[in-house]
């Protein structure tokens, strides 16, 4: 049975919340609030929240600068230990 484009909505937006990884428990709760607002309204979901792709950029972002900082942390304490590195063979030399 084909779904209704409400259904195919809903499993647009968990996919794309999925794979911008945002938490599980997020997209869960993301995902049943729209349902419920559309259930309660009657309203189309992209009229309202736009694409899903559009309305996952409302949630994505606070995890992705998560994911920077600790990229940005990794990168400086490699730095570091590459440079200490360095050091440590020159005075060997």
């Amino acid at each position: 049975m084909p779904e209704t484009p409400h259904e195919e909505y809903a499993a647009e937006l968990t996919e794309t919340l999925e794979l911008r990884r945002v938490p599980t428990a997020a997209v869960t709760q993301i995902v049943r609030e729209v349902q419920s607002h559309i259930a309660d309204s009657g309203e189309d979901p992209t009229t309202v929240f736009g694409s899903p792709s559009e309305y996952a950029d409302n949630f994505a972002p606070k995890f992705r600068m998560a994911r920077l900082r600790m990229l940005i942390i990794s990168s400086v304490i490699l730095a570091a230990g590459v440079r200490a590195t360095r050091r440590s063979l020159s005075w060997h030399i």
